[in-house]
């Protein structure tokens, strides 16, 4: 049922692939995740371990580097090593991939703002869909674990946008690449 699917990959952080995410959602775009079932794993451990629900989603979705004083760990580190370590080194390298396969076929049109992996920006492509960049030549990127700066130098990417004017210049320059202009190559 998919029609069209575009991944966004971002090698730091407040580039704008949120901003774009947003934008592509008001075109009519569902938004889907590989971090998704992480992130409800995540969930249920810190409710198991006595938060309530919404605690646990501030965690996982605002405070992600606070530590969790009953574990000294910070909700960024277990979705990491829950995802990598766990999901793609001990279970299969391709597991979150099989989830969002089968979650994708429920949309029309979906955008992927979470793309990491080359696995991952390989399976979009296989699924005939568009790989997009999002640089801002302006933020640093200081990430240490393995599934940051995967796809930095990675050679497939459909369309390079970079976030390097105003807010309405970058929203400009996303409508262009939606609509089928060339993007910045």
């Amino acid at each position: 049922m998919t029609s069209r699917i575009i991944g966004i990959y971002s090698p730091a952080p407040q580039s704008g692939k949120t901003l774009a995410s947003n934008v592509l959602t008001h075109q009519g775009f569902t938004r889907l995740s590989f971090a998704a079932p992480l992130k409800r794993m995540c969930i249920e451990f810190l409710m198991m371990l006595g938060y309530s629900k919404a605690a646990a989603l501030e965690y996982v979705f605002t405070n992600k580097e606070v530590l969790i004083p009953e574990i000294n760990q910070t909700p960024r580190h277990l979705m990491q090593t829950l995802g990598t370590e766990w999901g793609r080194n001990l279970i299969d390298n391709d597991v979150w991939l099989t989830i969002f396969e089968q979650t994708s076929k429920e949309f029309d049109k979906i955008v992927v703002d979470d793309v990491r992996f080359p696995n991952e920006a390989e399976k979009i492509k296989q699924m005939g869909g568009e790989m997009w960049k999002v640089v801002r030549p302006s933020a640093s990127h200081n990430g240490a674990h393995s599934s940051e700066g995967q796809l930095d130098s990675w050679n497939g990417f459909d369309h390079i946008i970079y976030n390097d004017g105003t807010l309405v210049e970058f929203r400009e320059k996303v409508d262009a690449v939606i609509k089928g202009a060339k993007g910045e190559e």
